[in-house]
């Protein structure tokens, strides 16, 4: 055991830190409550004597929307005009060739 006191330091230190990760715990927690009391439409009114407590607590604007993404421009219809193939085209004559056997 050490007796030129940086066990003692070492103590302070320590103690320092775990006060500082309560108040930190503290902070977080009272932060998640004022926005549950502003979010189920309660404040606290800010002339009571506790009115400070959620006075730091800021609800900020909604993000913008983003832009939608551009949409591909659609290829144009041309339209080809049905003919009627009967009425414009010549019977196709059937030729019979002779098989070979």
């Amino acid at each position: 055991m050490p007796l030129d006191g940086s066990s003692v330091e070492l103590c302070k230190a320590l103690a320092r830190r775990e006060l500082e990760k309560e108040r930190l715990d503290y902070e977080l927690i009272r932060i998640k409550e004022c926005i549950n009391i502003y979010e189920k439409g309660y404040m606290i009114n800010p002339d009571s004597a506790f009115g400070m407590i959620c006075s730091d607590v800021m609800r900020l604007p909604p993000p913008p929307e983003p832009e939608p993404a551009p949409t591909p421009p659609v290829p144009s219809v041309v339209s080809v005009p049905v003919v009627d193939a009967t009425k414009t085209l010549p019977p196709y004559p059937l030729i019979l060739l002779p098989s070979s056997q």
